[in-house]
């Protein structure tokens, strides 16, 4: 670089002496060293333009390393001038004895050196940083190689007509042209070689050498033929698949490589050598051809013309599809066993589009679970197959689906083609398959397990009662207890008063005939003797009505083993859960009837149970009552036919809705929220009946009043069942 730098500032100083010499002997030393450093600026900033800028450098980008380029190409060029005015003012002061050829030599040889030892430093400090290849490969532009002769030709002749005169002799002037052409031959001819020659040498080398190589790794076996099929070249890869160790195929038969070459080979091969132009190549598809080790490979055969050394050859390329037809024979049996698995998993399996949710593909199953055909499913949306409540909380867990968070939905209601709901849960997850993105969801149909779970709460709300029955009978014992040893001391007394009462009257009666009315508390003694009898067979009447409804309580909440099952007689059960109602009957209705058939068969069965049904169904008939003026009647019937006995418990309420009777039986369904209704009454009857064998069933009019049906077989009747 800095040898071309310096050759180009010294051929530039003797140009622009020998141009500008007419000036010296008519201008002053100043006008004349400016001149010369101009001229000898705008020749140099070219070439410093070249080094600074085309050069290819590591660093290209950036606005720091750019201002460092200016910063290097301003300060050479300043050198450059400010160097020559200096040396040219210096030698234009010279005796006239040295003006003339020796002071141009002098001044182009003084310049160069002050020149090149000024700039030496930056920028060998700027190339050693940044330059990462030779000048040389500066002019792989044909626009630079175009401008670089160019100004080599103008320097190179402006140099040979500044020192031709020094070099030819006078006697030799008339072979001016020849010397002449000969010295800006001499002159150009380096500069051509680094520019053209040595460039072209080494494409035409690299290129070689890239073709070579790419020949030598290409992993297809490559052969050369002539016209008659011999084969004139193998690359590496064609020698380890067709050479056997040993033996050389250059010059034999291309049939020989082919087990049965057969027509269509020939055929393409003759036909393309036949041809008069190029044209494209002609593939043969799964070609048999010899293996120098193994059996035999299946292969791509590709045949093209192409000239080598001015001869028209044959190109054929081999290429092994054996892995390939392999691979692709794995890839179909793994796709046929994800197929197999997709289509017979239990669970729904569908792919969605991430954000149109637009179905991709689904399985059978997924098709079987709404009742719809694949054909019919592969139309459907999302909105079609949930149900409107649900639909956006399916939608958006599926859209905020992502590879790191899945979506889980345990519980949400599903539509079948009829119209059917039914319980689902569903996974989903984000999915890539062949750089395609789709959310994979599985659905799993839990209607039997939400019934199970229901179920169990329906158990668990029952054993609460249980318990808060068993509760209730414990403290309505001892309740009972505690009010039964008081009352007995009232009964006994009052039987007592009475008595004293008759004995006292008769002597009470004796003083009221002598000595007129007299008052006792309060109350003359005529009204009292009127009134007493009543008065102490009232006290006498609710004691002994307290006494009967201690023991209902008692008999009613008394523990019975479950597995005991005894014949019990529905009138008592009925007698003593409507004494056990007395209060509130009388306190609901002024018209409570009842009516029990006489001589009733037994049923088998818990009668405290049973009793529990008789007292929810008076409670519910008892809160159904708009006025006291509506009535309840409570029967009891046995039909021959079924052998069963009947129990009915009608009212005039306020009746039920077609809606709410389809949910009456519903655990948890009231219509008494408000009123501290739990929605369990009805639902426990049903349970109670159906463990006897019975069967509980209503008719209900909205406004005209409900009649309750018990239904229970008798003793022999439930030994047959």
């Amino acid at each position: 670089m800095f040898f071309f730098l310096s050759l180009v500032i010294l051929c530039a100083e003797l140009t622009i002496v020998s141009m500008l010499q007419p000036l010296y002997s008519t201008s002053s030393y100043l006008v004349s060293a400016l001149l010369d450093a101009s001229f000898l600026g705008i020749l140099v900033a070219p070439v410093l333009w070249v080094l600074c800028f085309r050069l290819p450098v590591s660093d290209v980008s950036g606005k720091v390393f750019s201002s460092r380029r200016w910063l290097l190409f301003w300060r050479s060029l300043f050198t450059v001038c400010c160097v020559e005015l200096l040396v040219m003012l210096v030698l234009l002061n010279t005796p006239e004895t040295m003006h003339g050829y020796t002071l141009f030599t002098l001044d182009a040889c003084l310049t160069t050196a002050l020149v090149m030892s000024l700039l030496w430093r930056p920028l060998t400090r700027f190339f050693e940083e940044h330059q990462k290849r030779s000048i040389a490969e500066v002019f792989d532009s044909p626009a630079i190689h175009f401008a670089a002769l160019l100004y080599i030709v103008f320097i190179a002749d402006a140099v040979q007509e500044t020192i031709q005169p020094l070099l030819i002799p006078r006697g030799y002037r008339d072979y001016y042209v020849l010397i002449d052409s000969i010295l800006t031959t001499l002159i150009i001819a380096p500069f051509v070689w680094v520019i053209i020659g040595k460039s072209l040498t080494k494409a035409i080398f690299l290129e070689k050498s890239r073709a070579k190589t790419i020949l030598d790794q290409v992993i297809d076996a490559v052969i050369t033929i002539d016209k008659n099929g011999r084969i004139q070249s193998l690359n590496p890869a064609a020698k380890q698949v067709f050479m056997p160790s040993g033996n050389d195929l250059q010059g034999q038969s291309v049939w020989d490589l082919f087990p049965d070459p057969g027509l269509n080979i020939k055929q393409t091969i003759t036909k393309i050598s036949s041809q008069t132009e190029s044209t494209n190549d002609d593939v043969l598809r799964d070609v048999a051809c010899k293996s120098a080790v193994g059996p035999t490979k299946i292969m791509d055969v590709s045949v093209s013309r192409i000239q080598q050394h001015g001869n028209d050859e044959l190109l054929m390329i081999f290429h092994d599809i054996g892995q390939h037809k392999e691979a692709e024979r794995a890839i179909r049996e793994r796709d046929e066993r994800f197929r197999q698995i997709f289509d017979q998993s239990l669970d729904a399996i569908v792919f969605f589009k991430p954000q149109s949710l637009q179905i991709i593909d689904f399985n059978t199953t997924f098709a079987e679970l709404f009742g719809r055909s694949k054909s019919e499913m592969s139309t459907f949306t999302l909105d079609e197959i949930v149900k409107q409540e649900d639909y956006l909380r399916v939608k958006n867990a599926i859209l905020t689906v992502s590879r790191d968070e899945s979506a889980v939905l345990d519980s949400f209601v599903g539509l079948r083609n009829d119209g059917t709901e039914f319980y689902l849960s569903m996974r989903g997850k984000l999915m890539k398959i062949d750089t395609v993105s789709m959310v994979f969801c599985s659905f799993r149909e839990i209607t039997n397990r939400i019934r199970m779970e229901k179920e169990a709460r329906d158990i668990q709300a029952r054993l609460i009662q249980a318990n808060k029955m068993t509760s209730l009978g414990l403290m309505v014992s001892g309740v009972a207890h505690e009010i039964n040893n008081p009352n007995s001391f009232i009964l006994a007394n009052s039987k007592l008063l009475a008595g004293v009462w008759e004995d006292a009257r008769k002597v009470l009666d004796e003083y009221y005939r002598e000595n007129g009315d007299f008052c006792l508390a309060g109350v003359p003694f005529s009204e009292l003797e009127k009134h007493s009898p009543k008065l102490f067979s009232g006290i006498i009447e609710g004691s002994s009505r307290i006494n009967e409804i201690v023991d209902g309580l008692k008999n009613f909440y008394r523990s019975e083993p479950a597995t005991q099952k005894s014949p019990v007689d529905i009138n008592q059960i009925v007698t003593s859960a409507t004494s056990l109602l007395h209060h509130e009957l009388i306190n609901y209705t002024d018209n409570f009837n009842m009516s029990l058939a006489d001589n009733l068969p037994s049923v088998v069965g818990y009668g405290q149970q049973i009793g529990q049904v008789i007292i929810n169904l008076l409670m519910n008939a008892c809160q159904a009552l708009p006025t006291r003026k509506h009535g309840i009647w409570l029967e009891t019937a046995y039909d021959p036919d079924s052998r069963r006995i009947i129990l009915k418990v009608k009212d005039e309420g306020c009746g039920m809705s077609i809606e709410n009777s389809q949910k009456v039986m519903d655990p948890f369904f009231t219509t008494k929220l408000d009123d501290g209704g739990t929605g369990l009454g009805l639902s426990i009857c049903g349970s109670i009946v159906k463990e006897h064998m019975g069967s509980l069933t209503f008719d209900s009019r909205l406004g005209e009043g409900t009649t309750f049906v018990v239904s229970l077989p008798t003793v022999e009747q439930a030994s047959k069942d």
